[in-house]
């Protein structure tokens, strides 16, 4: 899957099929924590957070890539206005944009820089927790933290 981010190789070294968690947990420097699915298909990339009416306020879509790429996403079909952090490889944050809602596929958001994640948030969540550019984000199964039986 991933092997810039070490965090995110869910793969074990014994060599055995384990499946790829789909809820991750974000943590931010400043302790805040952001539940997010994953989206590493072409197809779930392709869809990402089309034809969603709502998302909580702790709540998001983190995009995954085998390689730092030139980035480009496109707001067609996706009813909520959002904000998407681009990132490099050891998760720290490189730029963030402001996404609005469209019927087309353009205009579109492109990166400024080669990135190997995206995460999409509800606008404004990053300017309400304080992330900005440059700041490092702790990026974790979810099941590390599940604490059900």
């Amino acid at each position: 899957m991933m092997t810039l981010f070490p965090a995110l190789a869910v793969q074990p070294h014994d060599g055995s099929s384990q499946q790829r968690p789909d809820n991750w947990m974000i943590i931010t420097a400043g302790r805040d924590t952001l539940h997010v699915t994953t989206a590493v298909t072409e197809m779930e990339q392709k869809t990402g957070l089309m034809w969603r009416k709502n998302l909580k306020e702790n709540e998001g879509m983190l995009f995954l890539y085998e390689e730092e790429t030139m980035m480009t996403f496109w707001m067609k079909n996706t009813f909520i206005p959002l904000d998407i952090a681009f990132m490099n490889g050891n998760g720290i944050v490189t730029e963030i944009q402001t996404m609005h809602h469209t019927n087309t596929m353009t205009p579109r958001t492109t990166s400024r820089a080669p990135s190997s994640m995206a995460l999409e948030v509800g606008s404004g969540w990053f300017a309400r927790h304080g992330v900005e550019a440059g700041d490092t984000l702790t990026i974790l199964p979810f099941s590390v933290y599940d604490e059900s039986p």
